[in-house]
């Protein structure tokens, strides 16, 4: 391939890139981050005062305000009181969506001004692989940097992870050319673009100590002196302090204070990982992360990378590229502030060169060593997957994920590895396809829905709305769009907030980030509620109604350990987070506190359970009661402890207090064993309601084997007096027994 047609093929993929970044911004509504960066580096740019906040160095957010420095229609709210005020995502809010008329034009021309920095990241990736190794693995690296989803999503939004991974790359881009022909003007270079790292984002600082080992492992390999090495550092740390300074007019004071900000305000940080919550973090996050939202085919080709690098140790520039991938891995991993891919960005153009050497490999597509030493062609395959993958995700590259993620992928991560609030417009586009005038929205992010015609009634969300009218447990009908972060409850005040969304499968997910569900109107509403006790029931009688928005409901409290129950017409059920749920039926909701520990859950029975072991005839009692049958008789042993449960019907009020008993007779009619007991209020009971008891019966050491039977019955507490058994309206009995049955020894 020649150095001209090599060049052709690279300004092509850059125009693409371009192209396609530009596209993207066009489609996306602005993230949580973007006002805030947008306003003030413009409130910098135009009055010099740092007031405002937001825990970044001030460089790239001036720099993508340039295109609105002098545009007259672009206003400022310095008459807000969020200037005064310093109260920097207010005014970000006044400035993008209340004093300006245009929020999608300024939104755009700060991003195109980081898609330029994107391209500018891409043609010196491509310089330097095709330095290190040919025009061939030059077009490789940068295939790998024009294709890749995570590059491409934060390549068009105005923020500032793009702007400290190319200025990184390119500080030790610098440092390398420095190295090899001690040129002074490289190192006053590598100097400039470190303090540009440093002025983009202050997770540039992992240069200082990358830069200082680099030096030192180089000058080791071409035997030049630690004296030698420090004070070429020190040049090279000079010259990134100088720059920082002269942005900030000498004043190292505000850069730092800006730095404390950051470091108070992301110290804890509520952070999703695999269904789990945490104000820690893990120390795996981003290995998850990156391996589940780094493209498949890219992972592949930086796996081949790796084991053709491991062969060449005569290679003495991929320290450059291996010192800087590890160290900012480990920066990275120590880090509790795990919010998304995004944080791993500086360590992608690194791999890329790295992974591009296996093009120096000329091994035939048969060879036994294809696995681990790949022909042209497969590299060619790869390639071409990560293009189809690539543009497949178009243009919502901020929710991609590869191929082998688990799914639902908003059960995996979210924030800014899915949802940073950049579904706006495509959740109008499908408000207005599907003639929806308007939903229930659970919005995350910064933007104003109204500011894109969307008309809506508000859900809990961060931050909070004045006025919220949802029901958790029981939502109202109607259209909800409910943002994954929010779905996840990870920011919200009750994180249980959309547990009952959660448990179902959303009916269309707009733009990867907006879950939309279509609720309908309950046909057979329930009209009452149990309140299982055990010990103790996980909420008040009171807040029954407020629970499922519902007043009037019938109560029915039950000690839910030894007994059931079911009303004769679908019921929900408050119950204990520790309680079996056998009989309850699928859970609709759970409460959890704020450290993710549950409350209470609630569960919903449409109609009574079957009998397992029902009576040919069931057995009315005089008392109220029929008794239908049992549940699970079991197949006794000597010496062991066991339970029955009998299965009840109610025909008539029953009268307090009244137990039933259940009670083990030998062959001669003898008393064994027996328990009574009776978990529910009696006086609560309706004509209809279907109720089981439990009943736990210890046998004695003298338990033998032999025939055996069970005698049921129905008794009031006060008296003793049993209820007799009524056939054809007259009392027959005073029990039920069972056939005998044989115990094995």
């Amino acid at each position: 391939m020649t150095r001209t047609v090599a060049r052709l093929a690279a300004c092509a993929l850059l125009l693409l890139m371009f192209a396609r970044m530009l596209s993207a911004a066009t489609q996306l509504s602005p993230v949580v981050d973007e006002q805030s960066h947008i306003s003030r580096g413009l409130s910098v740019l135009r009055t010099g005062d740092l007031r405002l906040r937001i825990g970044h160095p001030i460089g790239l957010n001036a720099w993508v305000a340039l295109p609105l420095v002098f545009d007259s229609g672009v206003q400022l709210p310095l008459d807000h009181e969020s200037w005064s005020n310093a109260a920097w995502d207010r005014f970000g809010e006044q400035f993008l969506w209340r004093v300006n008329s245009n929020p999608d034009g300024i939104v755009f021309r700060a991003r195109a001004m980081i898609a330029l920095l994107t391209i500018a990241l891409g043609a010196l990736v491509y310089r330097w692989a095709g330095e290190l190794y040919g025009a061939q693995a030059a077009l490789l690296a940068l295939a790998l940097v024009t294709l890749d989803p995570n590059l491409l999503a934060h390549g068009a939004l105005a923020t500032t992870d793009l702007g400290v991974t190319l200025f990184a790359f390119a500080a030790l881009y610098a440092l390398w050319r420095a190295l090899r022909g001690r040129r002074r003007g490289w190192t006053i270079a590598a100097g400039i673009l470190t303090g540009l790292a440093l002025l983009s984002k202050y997770s540039g600082l992992f240069l200082v100590p990358t830069l200082l080992v680099v030096v030192l492992m180089h000058n080791r390999q071409s035997r030049t002196r630690v004296s030698a090495s420090l004070r070429f550092f020190a040049v090279v740390l000079t010259a990134a302090l100088l720059t920082v300074a002269v942005v900030y007019l000498f004043r190292f004071d505000l850069y730092l204070a800006e730095f404390n900000f950051l470091l108070a305000n992301t110290e804890t940080h509520p952070s999703f990982l695999l269904g789990q919550r945490s104000i820690e973090g893990w120390w795996y996050y981003f290995l998850v992360t990156f391996m589940l939202k780094t493209p498949l085919p890219t992972l592949l080709l930086i796996l081949f990378g790796a084991v053709r690098g491991a062969s060449s140790r005569g290679d003495p520039d991929r320290i450059f590229l291996v010192v800087s991938v590890l160290l900012y891995s480990l920066f990275s991993l120590a880090s509790g502030f795990n919010v998304g891919y995004r944080h791993l960005l500086p360590a992608l153009p690194f791999l890329f060169v790295y992974a591009s050497q296996i093009v120096r490999l000329r091994l035939p597509y048969c060879s036994s060593s294809f696995l681990l030493h790949p022909s042209s062609l497969s590299i060619g395959l790869l390639v071409v997957w990560l293009a189809v993958s690539s543009l497949a995700a178009h243009p919502d590259y901020i929710a991609y994920f590869n191929e082998a993620a688990p799914t639902p992928h908003y059960d995996v991560l979210i924030d800014s590895n899915l949802d940073w609030g950049q579904s706006l417009k495509k959740l109008r586009a499908y408000l207005d396809a599907s003639r929806i005038d308007r939903v229930k929205l659970s919005y995350f992010g910064t933007a104003d829905p109204a500011a894109y015609g969307i008309a809506y009634d508000p859900l809990p969300r961060w931050p909070p709305p004045e006025k919220v009218d949802f029901v958790p447990a029981n939502p109202a009908p109607g259209v909800y769009a409910i943002s994954a972060g929010n779905l996840q409850g990870v920011l919200l005040d009750d994180p249980s907030a959309f547990d009952w969304f959660h448990r179902r499968s959303p009916d269309a997910i707009v733009g990867g980030s907006i879950l939309v569900y279509h609720v309908r109107a309950d046909p057979d509403p329930p009209q009452a509620v149990g309140l299982c006790r055990v010990p103790w029931t996980p909420i008040e009688e009171s807040a029954v109604g407020t629970i499922f928005g519902r007043a009037g409901l019938r109560q029915v409290r039950f000690d839910c350990a030894d007994a059931w129950w079911q009303p004769d017409a679908p019921a929900w059920y408050i119950l204990p987070p520790d309680v079996d749920l056998g009989r309850a039926g699928a859970i609709e909701y759970e409460r959890r506190r704020r450290d993710d520990s549950p409350v209470y859950r609630v569960s919903r029975r449409a109609s009574p359970g079957t009998v397992s072991d029902p009576l040919d005839t069931p057995a009315r009692f005089d008392g109220g009661l029929t008794l239908l049958g049992f549940n699970d008789l079991p197949e006794l042993k000597v010496t062991r402890a066991f339970t029955i449960e009998t299965v009840w019907r109610v025909d008539a009020p029953v009268r307090p207090p009244v137990s039933i008993f259940a009670h083990l007779l030998d062959a001669n009619g003898a008393f064994v064993a027996g328990a009574d007991g009776f978990g529910l209020p009696a006086e609560r009971l309706r004509a209809g309601d279907v109720i089981a008891q439990r009943h736990r019966l210890a046998l004695s050491r003298e338990f033998a084997a032999g025939a055996y039977a069970i005698e049921v019955g129905f008794y009031r507490l006060d008296t003793g007096e049993r209820y007799a058994v009524l056939v054809d309206g007259a009392p027959a009995d005073r029990r039920v027994l069972t056939h005998a049955f044989q115990v094995e020894d």
